[in-house]
């Protein structure tokens, strides 16, 4: 048994946090061991408030207290930049939080957000209303989806250490046709290459989450094209394109996918999945943030 508490495992280096294959265990089953080994294990992963560990195949993630993160991002000038729509805002949400528990107030924004001095999220806008072709064919400009990715950069981070996850499914993925997304996604694999060339920064694609439905939710949306195969042929072609052009992924799908009870729409992961304006995440969405501040704060590069 691969997932087995009693085997010990090494940390998941920098290069496999947020791809390193895996799947939920339930912790009542693999850690009600006395003899358990919690920090060679996936055990001492788990969220208090969850009965489910994430637990990849051949490596562990550390889980980060509040302390440990401050001191991997504050005391290395280091920031986590965040960029994209409302399963991004949560991502911004769950890494405050860890960061500093109950201390930042979440609330539904349809803009820039911030916790500085190291967390700091950026809206990337999309006027449906005003282009081409929508609802159902949209002509979305990545020029301007860009533009929006490199100004916030420019203003925001300040050093080589910084981390900029941009999210996977900024709205052409349901608004626009896949012909449309495939013609352009390599404008958005160019544009996180050259901030990570010129930069330093270590620039990720968010794969993942907005995929859910029609599992439940906003039917709109799936009138409008929201549908799980439509969307994982868009995310294992940006996958592809990101690969071939260096940029890591960071692999949430995997992790939400499998768990639907999380979520009351389909897409956001909250607090409590059937109250619709918390934007807090649950232990599902706080696993990501943990994830994530293993990649941002790992030294291990092989």
């Amino acid at each position: 048994n691969p997932f087995a508490p009693s085997i010990p495992r090494r940390l998941c280096n920098k290069q496999e946090a947020g791809v390193a294959k895996g799947r939920w265990v339930r912790r009542s089953v693999v850690c009600s061991d006395p003899s358990t080994n919690w920090e060679q294990g996936h055990c001492g992963f788990s969220d208090s408030a969850d009965n489910w560990i994430w637990a990849p195949v051949h490596c562990r993630y550390h889980k980060y207290s509040p302390l440990e993160a401050q001191e991997c991002l504050e005391d290395h000038g280091r920031k986590v930049l965040v960029a994209g729509a409302s399963p991004q805002r949560t991502l911004f949400f769950d890494t405050a939080d860890l960061l500093f528990p109950g201390e930042i107030v979440t609330s539904k924004a349809h803009q820039d957000l911030e916790f500085p001095p190291v967390v700091f999220f950026h809206w990337v806008p999309y006027h449906v209303n005003l282009v081409e072709g929508c609802p159902l064919a949209c002509k979305l400009d990545y020029g301007n989806v860009t533009w929006h990715i490199e100004n916030f950069v420019n203003n925001t981070s300040t050093g080589r250490n910084d981390v900029l996850v941009v999210q996977a499914g900024i709205h052409d993925i349901f608004f626009g046709s896949l012909e449309t997304f495939f013609a352009n996604i390599p404008k958005m694999a160019q544009t996180l290459k050259t901030l990570r060339d010129e930069k330093g920064i270590d620039a990720m694609y968010r794969y993942g989450d907005m995929i859910h439905l029609p599992r439940g939710g906003d039917i709109d949306l799936v009138e409008h094209g929201f549908r799980s195969q439509r969307m994982v042929e868009a995310l294992e072609f940006a996958r592809q394109v990101m690969s071939e052009a260096g940029v890591p992924v960071l692999d949430t799908l995997q992790m939400t996918r499998a768990r639907p009870e999380g979520t009351s729409d389909g897409y956001h992961f909250n607090e409590w999945a059937n109250i619709e304006d918390t934007y807090r995440g649950n232990a599902i969405s706080r696993s990501s943030a943990q994830v994530l501040m293993h990649r941002a704060c790992s030294t291990d590069q092989a």
